[in-house]
């Protein structure tokens, strides 16, 4: 069993890729790190540490994300951080932009978190009209914003934490 964990609620796929692609970045760098999805999850308390994500859904953390971390309320090692995809993050108006960031970063506050990061998101679709019309999105926005390299950035600063933890 590895020492960290990413779990994750994934709607669509690609919160599971971004746990995926965290997991492998930490891995190379000799932290013994593994994936879970957080329906499957029952005994975090097992991890040294763990990294939460999922997705956004209505400028929230999607409702089945947020029921998995109240059904395993209490039972968390220290949270090193927590992220979400969200595929209007990047494009939207700055009040839905300014309505995730404050509830992603309230996700992460409630876990004992300060460390939280929103990457964009993918959809299969373009956004309809109606959608982009509501959150200001451009008629031509790409249908994944998924920005790759912020991810590796904020987990940077997580296995920087974890250099300066002493060792157990």
């Amino acid at each position: 069993m590895a020492d960290y964990c990413v779990a994750y609620y994934s709607k669509t796929g690609t919160t599971q890729d971004m746990a995926d692609r965290i997991a492998e970045y930490l891995n190379e760098h000799d932290v013994s790190t593994e994936v879970k999805d957080l329906t499957t999850l029952n005994d975090p308390a097992a991890y040294r540490g763990m990294i939460l994500g999922g997705p956004i859904n209505g400028m929230n953390m999607a409702v089945e994300y947020s029921r998995h971390v109240e059904r395993l309320a209490g039972k968390f090692p220290p949270v090193l951080g927590v992220f979400a995809a969200s595929i209007t993050y990047y494009h939207g108006r700055k009040m839905w932009v300014n309505a995730i960031e404050k509830n992603v970063s309230a996700a992460a506050h409630v876990l004992g978190s300060s460390r939280w990061g929103i990457f964009g998101g993918r959809s299969e679709n373009p956004m309809p009209a109606f959608a982009r019309w509501i959150f200001g999105l451009p008629k031509d926005m790409p249908t994944d914003t998924v920005n790759w390299l912020e991810i590796v950035n904020w987990i940077q600063g997580i296995l920087a934490e974890l250099r300066e933890e002493p060792a157990r």
